[in-house]
């Protein structure tokens, strides 16, 4: 839940539900014929592999993100640095229900949601389009590894990831699964997962519970 005008009311939900989707709920006054409920993102799929489940709320963080946005030409690049306010959702993917099933990527987001104005998302024309994971930018391999301090090659990726909607981290060991809502501190995302023992038999064996 989110207060997005600070006057000690909720006006705004953010939720995630067991197909891999993510809504946006807004109730920008008393009037209920003023919600809202739009789909924000769509990370999930139809088949093993994708089929990303979200059992945690999500947690949202109210910042600013510094783009780095290429108006020039092809020929002729212009660079320039801008402060862009927006709402953060970050939440991951694990199926809770099969704590031991190896078969699915699951991965963590972080949705950049610039509409950070409660109000009717589903009058807007054009409409707003979920999110998918092709609108993410990967950070699994850390492409920003030094940062501030960037290589050539990374400046020029700060262009790519300011053009995606947000970033994705997958959880790349077999089965692994986010366990738990993600707490933000000082600029600083914590989140946890759990992968299975290898070789599960009938019984459940202790796995691995990792800290990020």
């Amino acid at each position: 839940t989110l207060d997005s005008d600070n006057d000690a009311l909720v006006d705004r939900m953010y939720v995630g539900d067991t197909g891999g989707n993510v809504w946006r709920i807004d109730m920008p006054d008393d009037d209920p014929s003023h919600t809202s409920i739009i789909k924000l993102a769509s990370l999930g799929g139809v088949t093993d592999l994708d089929d990303r489940r979200f059992f945690n709320q999500p947690s949202i963080v109210r910042t600013y993100i510094l783009e780095t946005i290429d108006t020039g030409t092809i020929t002729t690049p212009n660079i320039i640095k801008q402060q862009v306010p927006y709402d953060a959702i970050l939440l991951g993917s694990g199926d809770r229900s099969t704590p031991t099933a190896t078969d699915t990527e699951d991965m963590f987001f972080m949705i950049k949601d610039k509409f950070i104005k409660t109000q009717r998302l589903d009058t807007l024309t054009p409409s707003v389009s979920a999110v998918t994971l092709s609108d993410l930018y990967d950070y699994t391999d850390d492409p920003f590894k030094g940062y501030p301090t960037l290589t050539a090659a990374q400046e020029g990726k700060l262009v790519d990831a300011s053009l995606k909607s947000g970033w994705y981290y997958k959880l790349e060991q077999a089965g692994e699964k986010n366990t738990a809502e993600a707490i933000v501190i000082n600029n600083v995302v914590y989140f946890t997962s759990y992968t299975p023992a290898v070789g599960q038999s009938c019984s459940v064996t202790p796995g691995d519970a990792w800290l990020y």
